[in-house]
């Protein structure tokens, strides 16, 4: 909206400034010019604004409710109830619908989860599924070897 109003009072500013200089009348053009400043005043403002409100900050997310994974494909469509944690948001629980979450990093009850969260709105909340362990990656023990559901 601020940027509809700044190209607007942009048009009128030097629409006033050339009429005011063809027309010699100077008051004119000191009308045309602080309407010039009121342009620029809507845009630096509208930018400051939206850049606040499409802030992301990086964050962590409990599970709370997850549906068990589908039964067969790589991937399924998942509605999680996530209690989000990060800068400025501070166990706000959300619901997340993610259409193509990897059966192999399916969330489970109590899971910790990394998150992109908008820092203005935390219903505007991803979780980063590049960054999650798949279920084989987080039972390997990397100083034994093997898996650590294994028995001995």
């Amino acid at each position: 909206m601020f940027a509809k109003l700044a190209w607007v009072a942009t048009l009128i500013a030097v629409y006033l400034a050339l009429f005011g200089a063809g027309a010699r009348t100077w008051w004119v053009c000191a009308v045309g010019g602080a309407v010039g400043l009121l342009a620029l005043a809507l845009r630096v403002f509208g930018q400051r604004r939206t850049g606040l409100l499409r802030m992301y900050v990086f964050g962590t997310a409990r599970v709370v409710d997850a549906p068990p994974p589908p039964e067969s494909g790589l991937v399924g469509r998942c509605e999680l109830e996530l209690m989000v944690f990060a800068a400025g948001i501070d166990g706000v629980t959300v619901r997340v619908r993610d259409p193509a979450v990897p059966v192999s990093k399916w969330p489970e009850v109590g899971a910790t989860l990394p998150v992109e969260v908008r820092a203005m709105s935390p219903r505007r909340t991803r979780v980063l599924w590049d960054q999650v362990l798949t279920h084989a990656m987080a039972e390997y023990d990397p100083y034994s070897g093997q898996s650590s559901s294994s028995d001995p």
